[in-house]
């Protein structure tokens, strides 16, 4: 196991990329800005480009207002999504 700032320049033949959900991916102190964000971006696009054959990303399968934003689903997957077979 490796964070994304580690996983830069390096690859592997799968790659799990877990706890995509708002205020964790991105995490909460980056929505700030909209450089922040973009950070994030670019930090997510690093995580799922290191995968060289399979790239399993987890997300919740329902969003809910109980947990006040823990289960809702990052912007990153809600837009990753549409051309990933999930």
């Amino acid at each position: 196991m490796t964070t994304i700032h580690q996983a830069k320049g390096l690859e592997w033949d799968v790659v799990i990329v877990i706890g995509l959900t708002e205020g964790l991916f991105p995490h909460q102190r980056s929505l700030e800005t909209e450089e922040q964000i973009e950070e994030e971006r670019r930090l997510f696009y690093v995580a799922m480009t290191r995968a060289k054959r399979n790239l399993l990303l987890t997300a919740p399968l329902i969003s809910s207002s109980y947990f006040k934003g823990a289960s809702q689903r990052s912007r990153f997957f809600s837009r990753t999504s549409r051309w990933i077979n999930q």
